[in-house]
């Protein structure tokens, strides 16, 4: 490990500290990241489980869309699925089938879509609540809005 002492105005004599890159971490820095295919979640009408999607950060005022996939494993009878209530303030648009309410076959599965546009610096947290009767499922929402613009807070430095 070395260490370089920090001199300026505000922070004479902190040390920062720093490691030297590993040889492993110099072979990969030139390559690119391998994708990871993307895995969209899925409730099953039977299990009644929670989902989560996470939107990550999205910028404010900008649409950002997760799918999440609804299956019947019931080979006998379709289900009726109804979307709940949702936040409108928060910026949310859920798409099911052609509007809140859709019918999965049975033995059958749907997609279903949620649109994020943030309308200002915000961290989103919601359960939004898919109903089959008398019974729901539950898909936990999280995401962090903001407007990629670097604050000073107190007087620390950048």
């Amino acid at each position: 490990m070395s260490a370089f002492r920090v001199v300026d105005k505000e922070n004479v004599g902190n040390l920062l500290l720093f490691s030297p890159p590993s040889k492993r971490a110099e072979k990969e820095w030139g390559k690119e990241p391998a994708s990871k295919p993307k895995v969209i979640p899925s409730l099953q009408c039977s299990k009644f489980k929670s989902v989560d999607i996470e939107f990550g950060t999205v910028a404010v005022n900008r649409s950002s869309s997760q799918s999440f996939r609804m299956e019947n494993p019931n080979e006998t009878k379709s289900v009726t699925v109804a979307l709940d209530k949702v936040p409108a303030d928060k910026g949310l648009v859920v798409v099911l089938g052609d509007g809140d309410t859709v019918v999965i076959p049975k033995g059958g599965s749907v997609l279903g879509v949620i649109h994020w546009t943030p309308p200002q610096d915000m961290s989103l947290a919601h359960k939004l609540k898919l109903k089959l009767g008398v019974e729901s499922m539950t898909i936990s929402i999280r995401g962090i809005a903001g407007t990629g613009q670097v604050r000073r807070r107190n007087n620390f430095p950048l």
